[in-house]
């Protein structure tokens, strides 16, 4: 049988003149992904480029599968897919997972028993060890497996019972689909036209693709680097505090930066340090991008709600007091299908992070909307360059003109979504706001286009 290749580090033979945007990577993913520009975005960010463990969720079909699919296409036979088998099946499988790069699973509640072990391990940043006693020359000896940690990805249904622990959510990025009425609508008008156009009108040119792939599997190891973010203090304040997690949140922030930086290192100023590891800079560019890709899919994934369970919450402070059945019912009529007992079970992990109150009232069960409080954040990209410039002459002056001169003076950005050229010192900063009793998302700062010639 044929070895699987090894996986190795390929960034000496990354093509130094291809250099791609993330707005590159979000015209392929449109392709066949309609809408979703954060979560699948924040998938590749995230998931690919920071290395981090991500869990897709949302409602049956609502594109979790196919998104992940999509995204890891970038990756191609570095991914190992982990499905259904026995307890020790993924110790027999070492060695494919040791020359993967990422790993997928495909169902949670399917996972081989000692495999959600080493997922624990990998959550917590560990490699994950398995013991078992051999027979080495009519002795029994002790032989230890290593599993080294692997960044790993898998989807559950809002509406599947499989409950993930509470120390491995702590340490995933939650990222969500959309399930909304405007985007179900949005799906059926792209099969529609698919099933009409003689092909797809979103296809991007096949040589280009295959540099931009070609550019993400070359690049170097995530943890080949030192990052050094001269701003990060002015970004505290993006990350919910209700929560002790925050402090863990914050770190994913911080990683989905670095991973970002990461995907542009052909255009970053990388320091060698004699006997360390190379220094990469984060740019206000990086800081940018990072907000616009993964800042609303962290402070969902912050207040620890999920997409029905926002429904829920709206449902509750809409009926004043309510009941399970009561609940349930309005859900239907959304075309949300839960059984009253995860109706019951959502209902009470909203009461016990305090988004809503159980009480009874005679024998019934009734819940009510919660005193809240708005979570409100703004960044001022003007103070975001001045806090870059005083701090790397401050802690790096051998790189502080050249990192002034390319980044600060003209800090110009294409925006991942839109593509437009836009200037950060112009940038308004109006606030972006999330309440804690609808989690609604109010307020986005408008994109102002600053064309270059």
């Amino acid at each position: 049988m044929a070895k699987d290749k090894v996986v190795v580090d390929l960034s000496s033979q990354a093509d130094m003149d291809f250099k791609p945007t993330l707005h590159d990577v979000h015209r392929v993913l449109d392709e066949e992904i309609v809408g979703e520009y954060e979560s699948r975005l924040s998938l590749f960010t995230n998931w690919i480029l920071a290395n981090q463990n991500v869990l897709m969720s949302g409602p049956r079909s609502s594109g979790k599968t196919w998104i992940t699919d999509r995204v890891l296409a970038f990756l191609g036979d570095s991914v190992f897919t982990m499905s259904s088998g026995s307890d020790k099946s993924s110790w027999y499988q070492m060695e494919a997972v040791n020359r993967s790069t990422h790993v997928r699973i495909l169902e949670l509640n399917k996972c081989p028993k000692d495999f959600l072990e080493t997922l624990k391990d990998w959550g917590e940043g560990k490699d994950s060890v398995y013991k078992t006693t051999v027979v080495d020359g009519g002795e029994r000896r002790v032989r230890s497996f290593k599993l080294p940690r692997k960044p790993f990805v898998f989807c559950l249904a809002d509406e599947d019972e499989m409950k993930v622990g509470e120390q491995l959510m702590s340490r995933l990025t939650r990222i969500r689909t959309d399930s909304s009425l405007s985007q179900n609508t949005a799906v059926l008008k792209w099969q529609a036209e698919l099933a009409k156009e003689p092909a797809n009108r979103k296809r991007v040119d096949e040589e280009f693709k295959t540099k931009l792939i070609y550019h993400v599997r070359t690049l170097p190891a995530y943890e080949s680097f030192d990052y050094k973010h001269p701003a990060a203090d002015l970004f505290v304040d993006v990350i919910p505090k209700m929560f002790t997690d925050c402090r863990r949140d914050f770190q994913k922030y911080l990683a989905n930066t670095y991973g970002i930086t990461r995907f542009y290192w052909k255009e970053r100023i990388i320091s060698q340090q004699p006997g360390k590891k190379r220094m990469l800079f984060v740019t206000p560019q990086d800081m940018y991008l990072n907000h616009e890709v993964y800042g609303q899919t962290l402070v969902e994934s912050a207040l620890k709600c999920s997409a029905v369970e926002r429904e829920m919450i709206k449902i509750v402070e809409h009926l004043d007091v309510a009941t399970k059945n009561m609940v349930q019912s309005k859900l239907r009529e959304m075309g949300i299908s839960i059984s009253i007992h995860m109706v019951a079970k959502h209902l009470n992990a909203l009461a016990d992070l305090g988004y809503i109150v159980k009480s009874k009232e005679g024998v019934q069960v009734v819940y009510k909307s919660a005193e809240h409080e708005a979570f409100t954040f703004q960044i001022n990209w003007d103070k975001v360059i001045d806090r870059c410039v005083s701090e790397v002459k401050r802690l790096y002056p051998n790189i502080a003109d050249q990192y002034i001169q390319k980044y600060c003076e003209k800090p110009m950005v294409i925006h991942p979504f839109t593509g437009k050229v836009i200037d950060l010192r112009k940038q308004e900063s109006a606030p972006k706001q999330y309440s804690r009793d609808t989690l609604a998302y109010y307020q986005k700062p408008a994109v102002q286009e600053v064309v270059v010639e």
